[in-house]
């Protein structure tokens, strides 16, 4: 009967210890899981936070492209418009050349 005493004591012992420590490593993967909690919340953040700065840059880029393109709109209207006079210039030219030319014959 006192070898069952102790027996059941030693038990008793060795399963308080195992308990202390099971106890103990659902602390430490508790303490785990919040890190890790943390640590996903925090790359979420980031996440949320270059998103946002990837939308700005997106929609600012767009604007100035939307800028550039109406400025070379401009500057091909201008150009076609300085190609139309050159052109009639240069016709004029030729008219004129044949006048004088005409009127040197009639001399």
């Amino acid at each position: 009967m006192a070898n069952q005493k102790k027996s059941c004591e030693e038990k008793i012992r060795d399963f308080k210890k195992q308990n202390l420590f099971l106890e103990q490593e659902i602390i430490r993967l508790s303490s785990l899981v919040i890190q890790k909690v943390k640590e996903g919340k925090e790359i979420r953040r980031r996440l949320e936070k270059a998103l946002l700065e990837n939308e700005r840059r997106r929609a600012e880029l767009e604007g100035q492209i939307q800028k550039r393109t109406k400025e070379l709109q401009e500057k091909v209207r201008e150009l076609e418009k300085f190609q139309k006079m050159a052109v009639g210039r240069e016709l004029k030219m030729v008219e004129l050349k044949e006048e004088i030319e005409n009127f040197k014959k009639s001399l």
